[in-house]
């Protein structure tokens, strides 16, 4: 695989003494407007690593923790089949491309070399500080965390670099046939792998208890609600059905004008930018950002003092 970039990633070569991290996303496509704004808060995460596997020439803005591996989708595919014995059905778009999440760290054993944790995660996020949540005493105690409770959130989910969690999907009944099957829908790294790490839905209590007794990878799993994802059926941490709406980033801290002391994960904000998932929070499309006539609102380059993200687009603080 070809890999260009504009940094030099060298695992554990950082300040103190944390574990490594590397985080992959795949987007196959043109880059969304907003890339430069996601890129700026990859990048303030400073001692964690990121590997986009893309066919696009990388971004001009220069993020030394950003490795962009250019592959065309037909050779990645390729690289894909002969690491899974296995040709996943994909289509060219980046919703389809989600059900090869779940085998990531066993695709790009390679690249993951020497770090403590790998992951996987979206593009259309804002992350906050990841270190304030995920501290060495937290990671030194699971290898696996994910941001939901019910399931495995394919917008962000670590897992310490063993063999065991690195093949991890091949413990899903019929694994190989999801990935052939076609569609985007297929929830390969959401629902049926979270059945692998213990969450049964719609199961009695008792059954779920027997399930995780036998289960060793439950043990040091991490299910818990980041509340990252808005326009959603769930009640926000406060409660309330709505959810907030002008969400604030700077200097690599996020949080949001209705709880503006709380510090967050991360936004993902796939719900102002697709109508796909309105129709489960009982909303109706358009989406918001699918009738602003203009989305970016700085000047490129000002990202980096900080912006508001809301339905209005990106705007400055």
């Amino acid at each position: 695989m070809v890999q260009t970039g504009n940094g030099n990633l060298e695992p554990g070569s950082y300040d103190t003494p944390v574990p490594s991290i590397a985080i992959f996303c795949v987007w196959f496509g043109p880059w969304p407007g907003w890339i430069d704004f996601t890129l700026e808060s990859m990048k303030a995460n400073h001692s964690i690593d990121w590997i986009i596997i893309t066919g696009n020439a990388p971004p001009a803005k220069p993020c030394p923790n950003v490795r962009f591996q250019q592959v065309s989708l037909q050779s990645y595919l390729s690289f894909v089949t002969s690491r899974l014995g296995v040709e996943p059905t994909i289509d060219n778009n980046n919703n389809d491309v989600c059900k090869l999440k779940a085998a990531l760290g066993h695709i790009h054993e390679e690249d993951i070399n020497g770090y403590d944790f790998f992951g996987f995660s979206d593009l259309d996020i804002i992350f906050g500080d990841i270190r304030n949540f995920y501290t060495p005493a937290l990671l030194s105690k699971y290898q696996m965390l994910t941001t939901h409770n019910d399931l495995v959130a394919g917008h962000f989910t670590m897992m310490r670099n063993t063999p065991q969690l690195r093949t991890a999907f091949m413990k899903i009944p019929n694994w190989r046939k999801l990935m052939q099957k076609p569609g985007a829908s297929v929830n390969i790294e959401e629902w049926h792998l979270a059945r692998v790490f213990g969450v049964l839905a719609r199961q009695p209590a008792w059954h779920s208890w027997l399930y995780r007794l036998r289960n060793t990878y439950i043990r040091g799993a991490l299910f818990e609600e980041r509340y990252s994802t808005i326009l959603t059926p769930m009640k926000w941490h406060d409660g309330r059905r709505d959810h907030p709406e002008s969400w604030f980033w700077k200097d690599g801290h996020l949080s949001n004008d209705r709880h503006p002391n709380r510090e967050y994960l991360y936004l993902h904000f796939m719900n102002w930018k697709s109508d796909r998932w309105l129709q489960y929070a009982g909303l109706t499309p358009p989406c918001a950002w699918s009738r602003l006539d203009k989305l970016i609102h700085i000047g490129k380059g000002e990202e980096a003092n900080g912006f508001r993200i809301s339905p209005a687009g990106f705007t400055a603080l």
